[in-house]
């Protein structure tokens, strides 16, 4: 399109046009007058003139017509000449001399019959100010919708400049303001006033007498606009002020069958509801829930339509999914839970943060809780921040996990790093303030002190602040404990478990691993499907709405009365190598698989004193000497009381994931007076453990305290951490009438290994 002078791009079209030669006739040739006049006419662009809209630019259509006037001082030597341009060059017919005396003025469009101009005033606007004024209209369209109309409102006038060669340029300046209107629904938009805008693109126009309010109405009413010479205003044409978007059928966490029916509603409407228009949508998903999403469909979204074209009432649609590792045998065990988890968490380039439960290149740091424990459900990448314990808690610095404020004389603050420094700040390796201070150490080798499965986890490594490793597909359920290093030295540990399905009981033992032979599915079983889908309108005050696709397994099995969990010795955040089973009744420790340098039963047994330093640069080392000094509120950062009840301070030496609290020993004596007194819970003597409110408490054993540490009561015995020291309290002989002599918590050996049930945090 050759629009000539609506909107500046800085850029000038000059275009040079020569008088024809029969005009050189009547022209005086001497030294101030050396012939024929040339002109050059073009667009001035101004720094702040219209320069916003760059897709219109200045130019000349073939039958343009500009007027000319030559003055001697005050006197018109040449009176409104007509030039015309031919899609080249300009001509005119008039007799019009080039004179270094003479000042030249131009105007578009050309009128026959114009206001007369005040050469005698001193300014360029006040010689042409009833051109601007233009109070006959000869300028000015009220209906501006044509083209030709609208070029025929754009009043632009020029003084010229002597550019020597007997030629004249002209800068012309809009003397019109324009008013702009934008908008998606602009082109939508109804104007019923007398004043009606050009449309050209995606944008309409309209040229006003400057300074002075003109009014529009379009359908969402009637308003005034006003703009200088050669300036714009814009104005946010909303016929469809509201877009509507309505996806139903599909809500989370609802569970999904293998072929279900939603509907999408997408449209916009003007503000009083009585105008409605259809808005396309087009579907992009989210496969590994990093809030990226792309139109890669998962493979197992076998029906799903990527786009439509919206409407005022719902369209339905049709969504199927096909089922992966389907089994329907009755004698299903474990492993068929576990190879459904085969796709991983997280890539080699995107790891799963484990303190977040957001994926590295998603990860935001105000999500942080950290722990020594960390549970995982799935094969993949992950990665871990280098912060001691649970020392950051919901993105903040937790300090009263390693400094509580405790005075009384048995308890410890700060707690201890490996070095034997006192920690003062929650990061190992980073230093600063808040969140963001720790001991700044040098961190720069991480390795697996033991498993009890083969290549559980493999490939760890220090990137930066964060221990990265992965966890591989064998198809089993498991504990590890992975260690960094500054050089030779362990400065920290943490214990992965790997627990498929964990069922949020509300008490557990810590690292408990279910045998096969409790886990029999009684019905079919399908791998658990989900991804994020977004649905998003076109336009860019568009909505979008994200749901969720979650088909969920359809598994059943009884789950958590027969298997294992590692040991602890009071106070210490690791876990030590498990035994066999709970109804075993073995002696036989569990096979596990060690690290460089670590002996090859996963433990070794000292009877040097227990240091803090040694708990930590040492975790696979059992002493069978406690502390040489006793501190207790290890586990309990707030108390060192006996048969308090209620939620510990957890401390940095806490082995539980976040979430989970090693129970206060008022808790079991609660639980002890509940069985006593009421005859709640009864003993299962098949499966070798006590059941209480739905909770299972496995006959696990313990540890000795011998320099070999034998096991001892596996399929007998319950023997529990508390999270507090102090003197034992006997079970009832009704809690387990095989062995009432055993106890819920034990603390006058802090070193026997005996099992650590977690609790929920309420």
């Amino acid at each position: 399109m050759n629009v000539k002078h609506y909107l500046y791009t800085g850029m000038v079209a000059v275009m040079t046009v020569v008088a024809p030669a029969a005009c050189t006739e009547d022209i005086v040739t001497d030294s101030s007058m050396p012939g024929a006049l040339k002109i050059q006419v073009a667009d001035a662009a101004l720094g702040d003139t219209r320069t916003t809209y760059a897709g219109f630019t200045t130019s000349f259509e073939s039958g343009d017509q500009i007027g000319l006037y030559a003055v001697d001082g005050s006197s018109v030597v040449t009176d409104n000449a007509c030039y015309t341009y031919d899609g080249s060059g300009w001509s005119t017919s008039a007799t019009v001399e080039y004179n270094t005396g003479y000042t030249y003025y131009a105007y578009y469009p050309y009128v026959e019959s114009p206001y007369t101009p005040d050469f005698t005033q001193s300014g360029v606007d006040d010689k042409f100010a009833l051109f601007i004024t233009d109070g006959s209209n000869m300028f000015h369209q009220q209906d501006q919708s044509a083209k030709a109309n609208f070029q025929a409102s754009d009043l632009m006038i020029a003084q010229g400049e002597d550019e020597g060669s007997n030629t004249i340029s002209f800068a012309m300046l809009h003397k019109k303001g324009l008013a702009v209107f934008d908008g998606d629904d602009v082109l939508d938009a109804t104007f019923s006033g007398s004043n009606k805008p050009y449309t050209h693109s995606s944008k309409r126009f309209f040229l006003m007498k400057p300074s002075t309010s003109t009014e529009f109405t379009d359908d969402e009413g009637t308003y005034s606009l006003s703009a200088s010479s050669g300036k714009y205003v814009t104005h946010g044409v909303s016929v469809y002020t509201d877009y509507v978007l309505t996806v139903t059928g599909l809500s989370e966490p609802e569970y999904y069958a293998s072929t279900s029916r939603y509907s999408v509603t997408s449209y916009k409407q003007n503000s009083t509801g009585t105008k409605k228009k259809a808005v396309a949508w087009t579907a992009s998903y989210d496969t590994d829930d990093d809030e990226e999403f792309d139109d890669s469909k998962p493979s197992w979204l076998s029906t799903f339509t990527a786009s439509g074209n919206g409407g005022t009432k719902a369209t339905n649609y049709t969504l199927s999914i096909s089922d992966r590792y389907r089994y329907n045998s009755s004698n299903t065990y474990a492993q068929d839970l576990l190879s459904l988890l085969t796709v991983p968490m997280g890539s080699s380039d995107n790891y799963y943060d484990l303190s977040t439960g957001k994926y590295e290149n998603n990860n935001d740091p105000t999500d942080m809780s950290t722990a020594n424990c960390y549970i995982i459900d799935h094969a993949g990448y992950y990665m871990l921040p280098l912060v001691y314990g649970n020392a950051i808690k919901d993105g903040a610095d937790n300090t009263t996990a390693y400094a509580p404020d405790i005075s009384e004389s048995l308890a410890l603050t700060p707690f201890i790093n490996h070095a034997g420094d006192d920690i003062t700040g929650p990061w190992i390796t980073k230093s600063g303030d808040g969140v963001d201070a720790g001991m700044g150490i040098n961190v720069n080798g991480a390795q697996v002190i033991w498993q009890d499965v083969d290549d559980l986890v493999t490939d760890c490594t220090i990137d930066g602040d964060y221990l990265k490793f992965r966890v591989s597909d064998n198809n089993s359920e498991g504990n590890a404990v992975i260690a960094v290093m500054s050089g030779s030295t362990i400065v920290w540990s943490w214990h992965i478990w790997m627990s498929v399905g964990f069922d949020d009981r509300y008490y557990i033992p810590i690292g408990w691993v279910n045998d096969t032979e409790s886990m029999i599915w009684v019905s079919s079983a399908t791998e658990d499907l989900s991804c994020k889908v977004k649905i998003t309108q076109t336009g860019s005050a568009g909505l979008s709405q994200v749901f969720a696709i979650n088909h969920y397994g359809s598994v059943s099995c009884d789950r958590g009365k027969r298997g294992y969990a590692p040991y602890y010795q009071w106070g210490r955040k690791d876990p030590f190598v498990p035994a066999i089973a709970n109804y075993e009744n073995s002696t036989t420790d569990r096979t596990v698989y060690v690290g460089s340098g670590i002996p090859s039963k996963g433990y070794e047994v000292s009877s040097t004193t227990m240091t803090f330093q040694n708990n930590i640069k040492y975790p696979w080392r059992l002493y069978t000497n406690g502390l040489s000094d006793t501190y207790n509120n290890l586990w309990d950062g707030e108390t060192v009381t006996y048969d308090v009840t209620g939620m510990p301070l957890k401390t940095v030496y806490d082995p539980c994931p976040d979430g989970f609290h090693i129970p206060r020993a008022g808790t079991y004596q609660a639980i002890e007076d509940d069985i006593y007194k009421n005859s709640n819970g009864s003993w299962n003597d098949t499966n070798k453990v006590f059941e209480y409110n739905m909770n299972y408490f496995p006959a696990l054993g313990f540890r000795s305290e011998s320099t070999n540490n034998n096991l001892n009561g596996i399929s007998t015995d319950l023997n529990y951490w508390s999270a507090n020291a102090g003197s034992t309290y006997p079970l009832p002989a009704a809690f387990i009438y095989q062995q009432p002599t055993n106890h819920w918590a034990k603390r006058e050996y802090p070193e026997r290994g005996y099992t650590v049930i977690m609790e929920r945090d309420e």
